[in-house]
């Protein structure tokens, strides 16, 4: 997060950034809206719930940070910030919200990716096997990703 603060917080860089995050969201509504009346499998219906989690996560992230956070109570966005501290995520009742928000964006994050990863193996003539099996390992490994940054946002290490 140091290493690429300085140019993910430039006057010029970040604007682009939030239009860009904006646009997902928006874009990824309109998607929401065609894939709420298709019929899909159950791939095609993990992507569309991960996709709506994701814009609703999006919106929520946008507004704690610029608005709460850094605008209206002059708080630096930091890994402090995203942990809860100096309470932490467990110790205050308000924080502890913020684990299954967390975890469940991650996850989703992969999960989105992954049914559509398989979706464009499918179109270039890879088996449904073979898709569908590697589609399940990568969701399985953002479960695991999910799992492994949340209790490193609770302050668990595995050694010292």
């Amino acid at each position: 997060m140091n290493a690429l603060r300085s140019w993910y917080r430039a006057s010029w860089f970040q604007p682009l950034l939030v239009l860009a995050v904006l646009f997902q969201v928006c874009s990824g509504l309109a998607l929401l809206r065609h894939r709420m009346i298709s019929y899909t499998d159950a791939f095609g219906t993990l992507q569309t719930m991960a996709g709506a989690y994701l814009a609703a996560f999006l919106a929520s992230h946008l507004t704690a940070a610029f608005i709460l956070a850094r605008w209206k109570g002059g708080i630096d966005t930091n890994w402090d910030w995203a942990v809860g501290n100096p309470a932490g995520l467990f110790s205050d009742p308000w924080n502890v919200r913020l684990i299954p928000h967390y975890v469940i964006a991650v996850a989703a994050v992969v999960a989105h990716a992954a049914c559509g990863l398989r979706v464009v193996l499918l179109a270039n003539g890879v088996g449904e096997a073979r898709a569908g099996g590697l589609a399940r390992a990568i969701i399985l490994g953002g479960g695991l990703l999910a799992v492994a940054i949340m209790s490193g946002m609770l302050g668990l290490h595995l050694g010292r």
